[in-house]
């Protein structure tokens, strides 16, 4: 019976491609997958936020959300479009560009670890010690939280959505549930501060490490995916800075608890906003097995 539906369901999209020029089956089975993860991100990130609402004062947690939108800004040199090099060059079968990429991802990131150790200093040096340790907790995982979360990058060259999906949501489960725990425990800033970083980056460097053990990079390798990473992330600079810029303003000119109650505002809209983000990772692999006569061919075929 189960066999008998998928069938009807598989020759149904594939007739429906006459009308979409597109690989329904493809989309349909990825884009499910991408979705279920979205959906387990945006409500796993809602539930965080009422834990804080609920467990912790607003100045606290404006304080929190004031490091983390540094933390973004500051993350700016672990060259963010890197994930989008990889994930294309994987597709074309150079898989041995994913190391040489993950290498430079740190060794860049290391400058954000050093603009966090600056602005700890200059905390120090104006009296405020709540910052300064904060700050220097940050510039211990920054250059490492980040990069090695590019495993998904790889999973996603080869079209492994699935398993993609699924390391994504068990590492969302541990590292909210770790962050929760810490919150029923202590309202110490520093410890919650901890807790996120050290979670997020042992959880990603765990799963960097399976998915190199189950599916091992070839060797061949593209000179151009490192260049092309970089001006990637030298484009992405600007929305980095504008998607914190409003939560860092908030917190000089009116402080931690207006900016507290800002946040909880735009979680809802913020994690809708999460929910349609499965296309771009569906698209590029297709895409980057393509030429662009290709790619132009395919597209007046849609558009006709």
């Amino acid at each position: 019976m189960i066999k008998e539906l998928k069938q009807k369901i598989y020759n149904l999209l594939r007739w429906s491609e006459k009308y979409t020029k597109t690989d329904m089956v493809y989309l349909t089975k990825g884009g499910s997958w991408l979705t279920l993860g979205n959906i387990v991100s945006s409500a796993s990130s809602f539930l965080l936020a009422i834990a804080f609402a609920n467990l912790l004062p607003k100045e606290t947690y404006g304080i929190y959300k004031y490091i983390l939108s540094i933390a973004g800004i500051l993350a700016i040199p672990t060259l963010s479009g890197m994930g989008t090099a990889i994930t294309q060059a994987v597709a074309r079968g150079y898989e041995g560009s994913f190391l040489p990429a993950l290498k430079t991802k740190i060794r860049w990131g290391l400058l954000g670890g050093l603009a966090s150790l600056a602005l700890a200093g200059y905390y120090y040096f104006n009296d405020n010690t709540t910052l300064t340790i904060s700050f220097l907790i940050t510039a211990v995982f920054l250059p490492f939280m980040n990069s090695f979360g590019t495993y998904n990058a790889l999973l996603q060259g080869r079209k492994l959505f699935g398993i993609s999906t699924k390391y994504g949501i068990i590492s969302q489960i541990i590292a909210i549930a770790i962050l929760i725990a810490t919150l029923f425990f202590t309202k110490n800033l520093f410890l919650i501060i901890l807790a996120y970083f050290a979670s997020w980056t042992i959880l990603r460097f765990i799963f960097l490490k399976i998915t190199l053990k189950k599916f091992p990079p070839n060797q061949n390798q593209d000179p151009q995916t490192l260049s092309y990473g970089k001006h990637l992330s030298l484009i992405n600079v600007l929305n980095a800075i504008a998607g914190q810029l409003d939560k860092i303003l908030l917190f000089h000119f009116l402080g931690s608890a207006p900016l507290a109650i800002y946040s909880f505002a735009i979680a809802p809209p913020e994690q809708i906003k999460g929910l349609l983000k499965s296309i771009q990772p569906l698209a590029l692999p297709k895409f980057a097995q393509k030429d662009k006569e290709e790619i132009k061919k395919s597209d007046k075929k849609k558009k006709k």
